[in-house]
């Protein structure tokens, strides 16, 4: 039987979050482990969607918000940074933008050698960022983008533990950040 979509994707998940921690705990190595969480929501209404060829068809509110996700790992001799962004694509103008800024911030800890900004790949965020964004085009202003940026403000790194966990304890923690998460958006209408 052929699993759907959604528990390859969480089989992935497992799997690879499995691997990391072994992987992790075979290098004996101590990680300092960083992450960062900014509200990237463009506008709410009126807007295009990103992705979508009828160009007539405008967005009337939001049903999730979107956020950038920024990951740091230092194993104290490199550190790389893995951004997030839940956008449609993102592009080179953008990643040259975000690693300007940090640059500008934190100097020569993070270049283009260490830097990664992927997107999740959602065709219900806005549209019209992509490249060489100098104004709102199609309701999507230039800082929207750069929020991938204002991600890092609140990271700091920690040590990370090389243990792995145990299959259950990852379901139960999937279970309570589930109920978080609907919790929050119970409370944010």
């Amino acid at each position: 039987m052929l699993m759907g979509l959604s528990s390859q994707k969480t089989l992935f998940s497992v799997l690879a979050t499995i691997f990391f921690c072994v992987a992790v705990a075979e290098c004996g190595n101590v990680y300092k482990i960083g992450v960062g969480i900014a509200d990237i929501t463009g506008p709410a209404a009126e807007i295009n969607m990103m992705g979508y060829a009828q160009l007539g068809q405008r967005t009337a509110g939001i049903h999730l918000r979107q956020f950038s996700r920024a990951f740091v790992v230092d194993d104290g001799k490199s550190r790389i940074l893995f951004i997030s962004i839940d956008a449609g694509m993102t592009s080179q103008v953008i990643y040259l933008e975000v690693v300007k800024a940090l640059k500008e911030k934190y100097g020569s800890l993070y270049s283009e050698k260490n830097v990664c900004i992927s997107s999740t790949h959602t065709h219900s965020g806005p549209g019209g960022f992509l490249q060489h964004f100098k104004e709102c085009r199609d309701g999507a202003w230039k800082h929207t983008a750069l929020a991938t940026f204002f991600g890092m403000k609140a990271i700091s790194t920690t040590p990370a533990s090389t243990e792995v966990p145990l299959p259950t304890s990852i379901i139960q923690q999937r279970r309570e950040l589930t109920m978080q998460l609907m919790w929050i958006r119970r409370c944010s209408f």
